[in-house]
């Protein structure tokens, strides 16, 4: 009789178990294609803040201790919601283009998985908690630059009129804004100090505008003329010119690297062969077939790659605390 009610009593438990499984399975089936259009796989984009952070702690001597790590993983994080908010926004009005795209036309917006009304009220709660955050934990001048960053990367880039990723060459260098930003963003994370040098912001907006046209060049190989259908500008693009662009937007780059390390700091000279080498592997990626460079969100599938990116930024903040 006492193992009859025993066994009832686990039948009961594993049900009970299971049916909470099944709810939880039902609840992320739901919300998962409101997680998509979020695009929480792109939030490492904003490790670029780290740089900020590395430069504000050396320049500054600001001690390091478990007070300013968890700053810096607070602003980071308010970044990430400003970048999902943008991207929530990015995905609404892209759908009707979107929809003309060979794998893009399976986003949420686009094949009509979620329901706009929810997504920005997703988003309303997205911007006002990046916002109070910055209000609250930061200083004056980060929550300036994260509202700028709300504003040129989500209605700036992406609303009519104005919709800069509409424009050629434009498209590019306005993106490409995104990275000085988060260069900003982390240095007022820690000082609100003036310090930052020109030369820095050029650099890192350049390094962006790499990225950015790396990323148009290999769209365009990949899908050609049929791209025109999916977004304007590459009515105006081709191979001629994206190349070139890439090539400079490289060089503006390593020469403004090179004066930062003339004027600043000589340590830098030992990163620059490893950032020599990052363009030259960076660039072999962006031209193999079907690139991935087109998806900035597959670049962890390139393992070797990542860890070479990893140590490199490693080996930068080690040469930059250094005394």
């Amino acid at each position: 009789m006492e193992n009859k009610e025993i066994t009832t009593i686990e039948s009961g438990a594993v049900l009970k178990g299971s049916n909470e499984l099944h709810t939880l399975q039902y609840f992320y089936n739901k919300i998962k294609p409101y997680l998509k259009v979020a695009r929480l796989d792109h939030w490492f984009k904003n490790v670029f803040m780290l740089i900020g952070i590395i430069i504000a702690i050396a320049h500054n001597n600001i001690p390091i201790g478990i007070p300013l790590i968890i700053k810096g993983c607070v602003a980071i994080l308010l970044a990430c919601f400003i970048s999902s908010a943008n991207y929530v926004i990015n995905e609404i009005y892209d759908a009707q283009f979107d929809r003309r795209h060979p794998n893009k036309k399976f986003r949420s917006v686009a094949a009509g998985t979620v329901t706009v009304k929810k997504l920005v009220f997703i988003d309303i709660i997205l911007i006002i908690t990046a916002l109070a955050g910055s209000y609250l934990i930061f200083n004056w001048e980060f929550l300036f630059f994260i509202t700028l960053f709300f504003i040129i990367g989500g209605i700036f880039y992406n609303i009519p009129p104005i919709r800069t990723k509409d424009l050629p060459f434009v498209d590019v260098l306005g993106e490409a804004i995104n990275n000085p930003l988060r260069l900003l963003l982390g240095w007022f994370a820690v000082t609100n100090s003036n310090g930052l040098s020109l030369i820095s912001i050029i650099g890192y907006w350049a390094f962006g505008a790499t990225l950015v046209t790396a990323k148009r060049l290999a769209e365009f190989r990949h899908l050609g003329d049929k791209l025109i259908l999916y977004r304007p500008t590459f009515r105006y693009y081709n191979n001629n010119l994206l190349i070139p662009m890439y090539f400079i937007f490289v060089l503006i780059t390593l020469v403004t690297f090179i004066l930062l390390g003339i004027n600043y700091n000589s340590r830098l000279f030992f990163i620059l062969p490893l950032l020599i080498i990052f363009f030259i592997w960076f660039s072999v990626l962006t031209f193999q077939k079907n690139s991935i460079v087109k998806e900035p969100e597959r670049i962890f599938e390139k393992k070797l790659f990542a860890a070479y990116c990893f140590l490199t930024l490693i080996l930068f903040t080690l040469i930059l605390l250094y005394k």
